[in-house]
């Protein structure tokens, strides 16, 4: 997985439900920003493209670019054209959306203000943003709302790996809501959550009493998922997700008749030749493993299929 997509994953659906909830305002946009800021913390490239819900609440606005304190002074700065600079030297990134194109900016940023001085800035976006513990943000939002708390289980390896001192107290009720069976059941649903490593790659420590009981939870139930996801029709789930955990099991029998079960019908449903071409080589590495009928089962399908393919 590309780290794009995990932030994505993870941070997303908290904006969404902090913005459906029936917070205030000034609250909903204090745990925005400072969850925003933790986005664009574990991937910078985010503030090229953040949620809607960021802009609705104060933390990212859109000005036309004609409203730019330099717009008149210099409006080559503004060129839009392929190639040109995305950022504007005196505050400001362009941003395109819909078809339309803007000026970017965020709160508390070098343009923000400016505009402020000029009295630009919106009056309920005009009020300073409170910093807010990052465990105390993350412990919140998982106890207002329960549809997150998979995703925050499973990366909460973010959380410990921020720079940001541990709050004690937080952290502690952060543990004790994430850790029940309902939460393990849910995050095996997780994509990022194929991430999660066997407890022997954790080594010791804070990561290793975390995951555990997931690892372990994961070990009875995950071919229980795959079988359920299969049966919807998210071979590319399955394909993915045992792909990464015959890295920490590769002798396990039962993860490789999955993986080829599901990459081989995800390479039907695709048509990719490069992903047959890679699945015709891990099926007769699995073959000389194992005698599993289900390995050699679509190891003769892909290699029929790739044998098509070349006669064409």
């Amino acid at each position: 997985m590309e780290i794009k997509q995990t932030v994505k994953e993870l941070f997303e659906p908290t904006f969404e439900a902090i913005g459906d909830s029936e917070l205030s305002y000034d609250r909903k946009r204090a745990l925005l920003y400072n969850l925003y800021c933790f986005a664009c913390a574990v991937y910078p490239e985010y503030v090229a493209a953040p949620h809607s819900t960021l802009f609705e609440y104060g933390c990212c606005f859109l000005i036309e670019p004609e409203r730019h304190p330099d717009y008149k002074s210099d409006p080559s700065k503004f060129d839009f054209t392929p190639g040109s600079n995305v950022s504007i030297e005196g505050g400001g990134r362009k941003y395109s959306r819909r078809g339309k194109n803007f000026i970017k900016y965020d709160y508390g940023s070098k343009l923000f203000t400016r505009l402020l001085e000029m009295g630009i800035i919106p009056p309920d976006d005009r009020e300073p943003i409170p910093s807010v513990s990052l465990y105390a943000a993350v412990y919140l939002c998982c106890n207002m709302f329960k549809t997150v708390r998979p995703l925050w289980y499973t990366y909460y390896f973010y959380l410990d790996a921020t720079n940001e001192p541990v709050d004690e107290e937080f952290d502690g009720k952060l543990f004790e809501l994430l850790h029940n069976d309902n939460v393990y059941n849910e995050a095996m649903s997780v994509v990022g959550s194929m991430l999660i490593a066997d407890e022997a790659e954790l080594g010791e420590g804070k990561l290793l009493s975390w995951y555990a009981p997931f690892i372990a939870y994961r070990r009875e139930h995950i071919f229980d998922l795959f079988e359920k996801k299969m049966n919807g029709g998210d071979a590319e789930f399955v394909a993915g997700y045992s792909t990464e955990l015959l890295k920490c099991y590769p002798d396990s029998v039962a993860l490789m008749n999955w993986n080829a079960a599901s990459r081989t019908e995800w390479v039907i449903k695709t048509k990719d030749g490069q992903m047959l071409n890679e699945l015709v080589i891990d099926l007769r590495e699995f073959a000389k493993l194992t005698s599993s009928e289900v390995v050699k089962k679509y190891l003769k399908l892909a290699e029929l299929m790739k044998k098509n393919i070349e006669n064409k």
